[in-house]
């Protein structure tokens, strides 16, 4: 009988449960046993309470080839839908660049630049009688020395967007060329967009000139820092090798070689190449020259302590021969780990290593190691005593200046660097570095520009390889 029909009689009552006969036994339509209670066997699997499991259609396994087309598809779809994009914005460029006529009327500045990738837009310069009060004149200049100032126009936006009206070098490069207008002189009487650190006002309330000879010498004049910019961006600095001083790092005849790219690197706060460490080094140690503190401290050659430079071998070798035979009471170690730059300081007078890290990670364990047993060997040789009576070296490791989520590491250990030799810190405490704030922009900013200015050097001092 269903369970249905048993609920209904019970329900109007025509159903009555009696003994063993209730409406478990009527719906089941089996009597229960009597003495003993039904079970099943103790080892009983799903298949046994659920039955088998239903066939399924296997799916059908897609071939290399089918993954190839359909990502060959997707990859071509994507290319129209970008390609559909471009175009438009290519004519939306043009259609508010052609827009953009000089005139007469006051002048906005737009916050952003639109320009046409393929030429410049031909204006009507206003003439002689009739000039463009409401747009400010300016001079033009371009990424390279011998040719800065080239040309005087009018700046149309707050950002780079200006007019030429008269041209002082013919030839010389604009910084955004196209397809028919590469020079100043192709770029006259047209739209061109300029680098905002190209541009220079005039230093008066005076129309701008090139009549005399006095006036254009006094319009290119650049301070040291711009030349340095217009070096490192301008792809004038051809690879040359730079010698270090005698003694800078315990190694006769040391060269560094430099590319323009290096110089460029450190205008950005990114990874510092080894080549700019050592040129930033070369820098502080002529600092200690000049001060007379070369006699205090020293420096370690990057290249020979850092693993994918050198040999285990060839790196213990040094350090241990550069704090043994040196005469110095600091020595300054810029290590590379995994792409960071630390600062490891050795400090002979008081038998201790100081560790700076400005993200904070400990020290590599071969690392450190090669370091106990360099300054064991040094203050062996300093004390006249045997190895095993000279003590290990305390560690100091402070929570230091900890820099902001950039890769700053670089001019992190250089400031370190700096701060120690201009305040003559020899005995070195933990306390004196107990500071996890970064370092200001002005700080970097301070490193950055004697590093820069320090390559200038270099380079007008050897202006060819022998």
């Amino acid at each position: 009988m269903l369970q249905s029909e048993v609920n209904k009689k019970q329900f109007d009552g025509s159903f009555i449960p009696k003994g063993r006969h209730d409406i478990l036994t009527v719906a089941i339509g089996k009597p229960e046993h009597l003495g003993h209670v039904q079970g099943i066997r103790s080892r009983v699997s799903i298949r046994d309470i659920f039955g088998p499991p239903r066939q399924r259609n296997p799916s059908r396994l897609v071939t290399r080839e089918e993954v190839t087309a359909m990502l060959a598809q997707a990859k071509a779809e994507v290319e129209v839908t970008l390609e559909v994009r471009l175009q438009k914005m290519k004519e939306e460029m043009l259609m508010q660049m052609s827009s953009q006529k000089v005139s007469n009327a006051p002048h906005t500045p737009s916050l952003t630049c639109h320009w046409s990738t393929k030429e410049s837009n031909i204006v009507q310069l206003p003439s002689k009688d009739d000039p463009t009060p409401n747009l400010e004149q300016c001079f033009l200049y371009v990424e390279n020395i011998k040719k800065c100032l080239v040309a005087r126009g009018r700046i149309h936006e707050d950002v780079v967007k200006v007019t030429i009206e008269e041209v002082k070098i013919d030839d010389a490069d604009i910084p955004f060329p196209t397809d028919k207008i590469k020079t100043v002189k192709d770029a006259k009487g047209t739209f061109t967009l300029w680098p905002k650190r190209l541009v220079r006002m005039p230093q008066n309330s005076e129309t701008p000139s090139f009549d005399k000879v006095g006036e254009k010498m006094q319009l290119c004049k650049l301070s040291s820092w711009d030349h340095f910019v217009l070096l490192a961006y301008g792809g004038s600095f051809p690879p040359r090798i730079f010698k270090a001083v005698p003694d800078f790092v315990g190694i006769n005849n040391y060269q560094v070689f430099v590319e323009n790219e290096d110089l460029s690197r450190i205008l950005i706060d990114g990874d510092q190449t080894m080549t700019n460490i050592q040129i930033g080094m070369m820098f502080l140690y002529q600092m200690l020259v000049s001060s007379g503190k070369d006699k205090q401290y020293g420096f370690l050659c990057p290249r020979y302590t850092n693993d994918n430079e050198t040999t285990k071998e060839t790196k213990e070798e040094y350090m241990n021969q550069r704090l043994s035979e040196g005469d110095k009471e600091c020595y300054f170690s810029l290590f590379l780990h995994l792409a960071h730059w630390q600062l490891i300081v050795f400090s002979m007078k008081n038998n201790s290593i100081l560790f700076l890290c400005s993200l904070h990670h400990k020290l590599n364990p071969a690392m450190k190691k090669s370091c106990e047993q360099a300054m064991r060997i040094g203050q062996q040789v300093r004390l006249g005593k045997t190895l095993h009576d000279v003590k290990n070296p305390t560690w100091i490791t402070p929570k230091s200046r900890h820099q902001p989520p950039t890769n700053l590491c670089g001019f992190y250990v250089l400031r370190h660097v700096y701060n120690i030799i201009t305040a003559g810190l020899i005995e070195l405490t933990e306390e004196m570095f107990n500071d996890s704030s970064p370092f200001s922009q002005s700080e970097i900013q301070e490193i950055r520009r004697y590093w820069g200015l320090f390559m200038l050097e270099l380079h007008n001092n050897n202006p060819l390889n022998e």
